[in-house]
């Protein structure tokens, strides 16, 4: 079948081919595609619900939704969990060392180091734990910039409530997608030479 008048060229013809090469690429991987579409919908979701809240930052809660997104309602329940706890220990930490020593430079890298050792050492969320010290070194460096303990407070409270949205959704967009187009569970590999089981 040829194309009709002007769009019958060669690049044109060229460049249909490698869209439907780079396409069947992505379409022979139904897991691939069906993350890309969980995570197409909450961004869409977060960033017009958001906006509409005059929250022109709402990169907190695409990253938390991105992280929370997973093809099992179990699985993401539990990321979701260690996701919320994770950034509230790490708010906390960043809080307390605000309100002990207050907002100075030397604080950042104190309250960090002490969110890794906290969260480093939590036996359940041995692939979290970096979400403790980044949430601390959010609030601490928004309480250093803001010169008090309430502009850390204000930060925390921010934060945490963009986390929670950004999990809340992605739980959300895991339930709904539950009930129409649940992906093949992925198969075993043997560890040994890496063949299927």
């Amino acid at each position: 079948m040829s194309l009709p008048g002007p769009l019958n060229r060669p690049k044109i013809r060229l460049a249909s081919r490698l869209f439907h090469r780079f396409l069947g690429h992505y379409l022979s991987d139904p897991l691939a595609l069906h993350y890309a579409v969980r995570i197409f919908i909450g961004t869409v979701f977060l960033w017009i619900l958001l906006q509409r809240a005059d929250d022109t930052n709402a990169i907190w809660a695409i990253i938390t939704m991105v992280f929370v997104t997973e093809p099992h309602m179990r699985t993401a329940l539990d990321t979701f969990r260690l996701r919320i706890y994770n950034t509230a220990v790490g708010c906390a930490i960043a809080l307390i060392a605000l309100l002990i020593v207050g907002p100075r430079a030397w604080t950042v890298p104190i309250g960090v180091t002490l969110a890794v050792l906290f969260s480093t050492r939590t036996p359940e969320s041995p692939a979290a734990w970096r979400t403790t010290p980044v949430a601390a070194g959010v609030v601490l460096t928004g309480g250093l910039a803001g010169n008090s303990w309430a502009a850390g407070l204000q930060i925390a409270l921010i934060r945490a409530g963009e986390v929670l949205l950004g999990g809340l959704t992605a739980v959300a967009i895991a339930w709904a997608m539950s009930l129409v187009w649940m992906p093949a569970a992925p198969k075993k590999v043997d560890d040994a030479d890496g063949t299927p089981v």
